[in-house]
């Protein structure tokens, strides 16, 4: 029988082999298929649209920005905009030339208003090769998965030919997501796979029913064993409760919940023995568990008996060390043949670790989330704070057309455009600047930097714009000229001081703004003091974070994408130091950092 049992086994295998292999195959063939068959649609839809596609209009077309205004170039624009309204699973549309072995943009599918769209003239730096092989052998064709700053892509690409000379003019290229098109193909593998699983599926029913009677018989040559073995599976399961993570106990639905049995686990979890448990010797179960559990465990045990059902808790208990753990309780009534209640049984484990990986991972969740809607309202102001400056620039550019403007208005929109222009230059520095501190590629450069000069220059600078506020400005400097050059990144640490002040000038009214610096051990220590009107004390531990500021609002009173304190933080912090801020609503703010002091003489 043993060996009929084993050929059977063998045959089985065999079986499986074979339909695996076929089924293979299979899946392998409908892959394949699949995405040629996808490639050919691909392709054939693309060279109906460029059949289609006004190409008279393109031979008027120029690649420069004033196309704009072309009727050619609006009327391509509009058909590769149609086009891509009747293909839902292509994301853009586009025609491109070669030029002094370059590729150039002339016109998309995307809205002039679109972060997406390419002007015009503008270089296809992503291109690929592959891009330029239409112009070399005049065919069409579909590449691979190719990722850019858009994302993952398969693009189809045909060659728009004059009929006349035979050559490229320009190619026609439509861009697919490179994930759709593989869940497509999979869909068709899956379903592939899924036959060759219905198959095994039937071959192993029919298997199982051949060998129903062989099993059977072994079923009843088991149970002849399974009273012998019967006391070894006894030892066997006595030394399993031993080596579980939790302890396993039998004990009475009484007050004390009275122990008749409890594993050894117990001591690790609760610091007493068993035999403190049996029968109450030295302490009950009870005991453990915090006053405030106790009558509603009960009362879940009472529903458990009278609804037969399982029992189920999380609760915390205090050890024989004072130590407070959470553990989690599962255990059943045991009854005899006349529904009499004779113990409960159950199973008691320590999940004070899982209670705390739990709330760490609800923190970083809330965390993380929180994280997700500052970057959201952080771009929401980035957006209005380039916007703003943008529409002064454009608004006041096209008052200068005016033919009768005088020479005063001139030069006064002159000046709007050019403070519009540093406004917006500041933010792209900042968020340059952030960006770069995000991806971990800024550098630092150090060398040596006189403080105090540093000093007497921001005081220079900033000293008309304080004056034009009516603010006092002044600074000290805590060491003497020979001291006062240090090694340290002096590009770095003016724009920190830079940050602090213009900060300090920006939110201050009325009253006065001190900074500079003092020695203090082996740190020299920088502070930008002012009058202004102080920070709440729930915002002093937020104002450094990134993508964070006081408020998100777009009718905030004072301009700027607030990044920075996060940028001065990040500086120094990489050159060796830490900053900290004290404020008083009401009465000013001083920020305070402070950076290693290394003096010239230690490196001569």
């Amino acid at each position: 029988m043993r060996n009929l049992l084993k050929t059977l086994s063998i045959k089985e295998v065999l079986i499986f082999l074979i339909i695996l292999i076929v089924g293979s195959l299979f899946i392998t063939y409908i892959g394949v298929e699949t995405s040629n068959q996808e490639i050919d649609k691909v392709l054939l839809n693309a060279r109906s649209i460029v059949a289609s596609l006004p190409k008279e209009e393109l031979e008027k077309l120029e690649t420069n920005p004033e196309n704009l205004k072309n009727h050619s170039y609006q009327k391509l624009k509009n058909a590769l905009q149609g086009v891509i309204q009747v293909n839902p699973n292509a994301r853009f549309a586009y025609l491109y030339i070669e030029r002094n072995d370059k590729l150039y943009f002339i016109v998309d599918s995307e809205p002039v208003t679109s972060a997406d769209y390419s002007p015009p003239g503008q270089e296809f730096t992503e291109a690929a090769p592959i891009d330029k092989q239409p112009f070399k052998d005049g065919k069409a064709l579909v590449t691979k998965p190719t990722t850019d700053r858009w994302g993952t892509w398969i693009s189809a690409e045909v060659p728009i030919i004059d009929e006349e000379t035979g050559q490229v003019v320009a190619v026609f290229g439509m861009d697919y997501s490179a994930k759709a098109w593989k869940n497509h193909i999979l869909v068709e593998v899956f379903e592939s796979g899924l036959i060759v699983i219905i198959i095994l599926i039937l071959v192993l029913v029919s298997r199982r029913s051949i060998r129903k009677n062989a099993i059977l018989k072994q079923e009843i040559e088991q149970r002849v064993k399974a009273e012998k073995e019967l006391k070894e599976n006894e030892l066997t399961l006595s030394n399993l409760i031993t080596n579980l993570p939790g302890m396993v106990y039998r004990c009475a639905l009484d007050k004390n919940y009275t122990m008749k049995f409890i594993s050894e686990a117990c001591f690790r979890i609760t610091g007493y023995l068993p035999d403190d448990y049996i029968k109450n010797k030295s302490i009950s179960f009870n005991d453990l568990i915090f006053p405030e559990y106790r009558q509603p465990i009960w009362e879940k045990w009472q529903e458990v008996i009278k609804e037969n059902s399982f029992f189920e808790a999380e609760y915390p208990i205090r050890t024989a060390s004072g130590e407070i753990k959470w553990i989690w309780e599962r255990g059943l009534c045991i009854f005899d043949q006349n529904h009499e209640l004779q113990y409960l049984e159950g199973y008691l484990e320590d999940m004070t670790e899982k209670k705390k990986n739990e709330a760490e991972l609800i923190s970083a969740k809330e965390k993380a989330e929180e994280s997700d809607r500052l970057k959201s309202a952080f771009l929401a102001n980035i957006s209005h704070e380039i916007r703003t400056p943008m529409n002064g620039i454009l608004g006041f550019a096209e008052l200068l057309k005016e033919p009768d403007l005088s020479a005063e208005n001139q030069y006064e929109f002159i000046e709007i455009i050019v403070k519009s222009g540093q406004r917006m230059l500041n933010i792209i520095n900042d968020l340059i600047d952030i960006s770069k501190i995000e991806a971990g590629e800024t550098t630092i450069r150090i060398k040596k930097t006189n403080v105090n000069t540093m000093l007497q220059e921001l005081y220079s600078f900033f000293m008309p714009e304080a004056n034009q506020k009516n603010l006092q400005i002044n600074y000290h400097c805590g060491l003497d000229e020979e001291q006062c050059i240090i090694e340290t990144d002096s590009t770095k640490l003016n724009q920190i001081l830079m940050n602090l002040i213009k900060n300090s000038i920006k939110f201050t009214e009325n009253g006065s703004i001190i900074f500079g610096y003092n020695l203090h051990n082996s740190t020299i220590q920088f502070f930008v003091t002012d009058t202004g009107p102080g920070i709440p004390k729930e915002h002093l531990t937020l104002i450094f974070e990134r993508f964070r500021q006081g408020t998100f609002s777009l009718t905030r009173k004072h301009e700027g994408a607030g990044l920075g304190l996060a940028i001065s933080k990040a500086y120094i912090e990489l050159l060796g130091g830490s900053i900290s801020v004290t404020s008083e609503e009401g009465k000013g703010s001083t920020f305070t950092f402070e950076l290693p002091y290394f003096p010239e003489q230690q490196n001569n």
